[in-house]
């Protein structure tokens, strides 16, 4: 699957179901990515089955976790002031698709 047909597929399922996924560990710390530059990046899945899976290796142990679209929107802006981005639908190979909280706020804003 193509990156554009994932990244279309994550929206599409994140505006139907109004939230999205995510893997908190059991102090209600979220599982965090880390890229060779040093950016950091906030994993987010459009559904429960693909963020369980992704719960191995260094996220053994993390639960996945809805949030609303709405507490997300409200998040984005925590996340924008720290400077941290949303990877989007990570794959086991550690591609993900890095989308920065205020373009992430446009597409849903209106959800």
């Amino acid at each position: 699957m193509t990156d554009e047909k994932r990244f279309n597929e994550f929206i599409l399922a994140t505006k139907d179901a109004h939230k999205v996924w995510l893997l908190q560990a059991s102090d209600g710390l979220f599982a965090m990515l880390e890229d060779e530059q040093g950016k950091t990046f906030l994993p987010v899945w459009s559904n429960e089955k693909a963020c369980r899976e992704a719960a191995i290796d260094d996220w053994s142990g993390y639960d996945a976790a809805s949030m609303s679209l709405t507490e997300m929107l409200v998040w984005c802006e925590e996340l924008q002031n720290d400077e941290i981005l949303l990877g989007v639908e990570p794959l086991p190979d550690g591609n993900i698709l890095p989308l920065t909280p205020e373009v992430f706020k446009n597409i849903f804003a209106r959800v």
